[in-house]
């Protein structure tokens, strides 16, 4: 008498489950009778302070409650919303400000993970202000340094600018409140940069980094 077995594994593909078992890896989705789907934005690298949209999709259409696990130094939960339209469970990271390895989890059940790398925006470390005074005032010139930026002199005197980023830049340049624009030159290593400008009235001025 010969006795045939069969073995029905539902909603899986053998290779796929093969490789799950026996070549297992800390990105691989877990083993079950459904499957969780990141459909966005998977691996993926955002400036830093962005909004990121997070998407995901159960082979179950019974599932109701889907929780999104965030990495850094300890794993954080949130509880994702479902979406009937769409039939998507999505969570929203309003402000990413850490680099993350994320999934989605319900219950025993893991989706594959991913990487969120956040790209850190330039900063300015310090300012140093170097004022030359006009020549009737027979003031020595003289040099602040600051975090703020903050520029106080008399009329006519003119201002050395060096900034310090926190960061290697592509550029650096300053708007006035005259509407005058003027490029900073940057130093070899990228991270200083330096301008001077005439002092005409009161008011604002901006910095713009591009990295």
């Amino acid at each position: 008498v010969i006795f045939a077995v069969g073995l029905a594994i539902p909603e899986l593909k053998l290779a796929r489950l093969c490789k799950r078992v026996m070549l297992p890896s800390a990105y691989d989705a877990t083993v079950g009778r459904f499957d969780l789907v990141v459909t966005a934005p998977g691996t993926v690298e955002v400036p830093e302070g962005e909004t990121v949209n997070i998407v995901v999709r159960s082979t179950d259409p019974t599932v109701r409650i889907v929780d999104l696990c965030l990495e850094d130094r300890r794993v954080r939960r949130h509880t994702m919303t479902y979406d009937d339209d769409s039939q998507t469970f999505r969570y929203t990271l309003p402000e990413a400000r850490h680099s993350v390895r994320y999934w989605a989890q319900c219950g025993h059940v893991n989706s594959k993970a991913y990487d969120l790398t956040v790209l850190e925006r330039p900063r300015i470390e310090e300012f140093a202000a170097r004022y030359t005074f006009p020549a009737y005032m027979g003031i020595p010139p003289s040099t602040t340094r600051s975090s703020s930026g903050s520029i106080k002199a008399y009329v006519g005197t003119t201002v050395r600018l060096d900034v310090r980023a926190s960061k290697p830049l592509e550029s650096m340049s300053t708007r006035w409140l005259d509407d005058d624009e003027k490029r900073m030159a940057l130093s070899v290593d990228g991270r200083t940069a330096s301008m001077s400008k005439e002092l005409v009235q009161s008011g604002h001025y901006t910095i713009a980094m591009l990295d």
